[in-house]
């Protein structure tokens, strides 16, 4: 039972670090930009705001999930399976977070630059 509350743990821990990842760790130069103004609109602002988007929404999932497992652990006598499950949960959520993080941000961005233009024209 203790177990599947660290794992609970690491899980809230993990969706606070991403939750924060976008704007505590942001580079001089990005900030920079983002602060500039540019005809036609701030793709740097707008980038950064995708990314903050998407680390805020998987952050929330895992700090979700981690009181979820901490309340299901405090709940349930036997955890023996659950604690496989949400061991696999924690190695596969940031696995995926990083794998998808890229591609699913330059496609936000890249969506939201198009509606911005498609607009202007109008």
């Amino acid at each position: 039972m203790k177990d599947l509350i660290v794992v609970g743990l690491i899980h809230d821990v993990a969706g606070a670090m991403i939750l924060v990842r976008a704007i505590a760790f942001a580079r001089d130069k990005i900030i920079n930009a983002q602060a500039g103004t540019y005809w036609g609109g701030n793709n740097a602002l707008l980038r950064a705001l995708c990314e903050q988007r998407y680390d805020a929404r998987w952050g929330l999932a895992l700090i979700v999930t981690g009181f979820l497992w901490q309340i299901v652990a405090q709940i349930l006598s036997s955890t023996a399976y659950l604690l496989e499950i949400s061991l696999i949960s924690l190695v596969a959520s940031p696995i995926a977070y990083l794998a998808f993080r890229e591609k699913s941000v330059a496609r936000k961005t890249a969506q939201l630059i198009n509606r911005r233009n498609l607009e202007s024209r109008e």
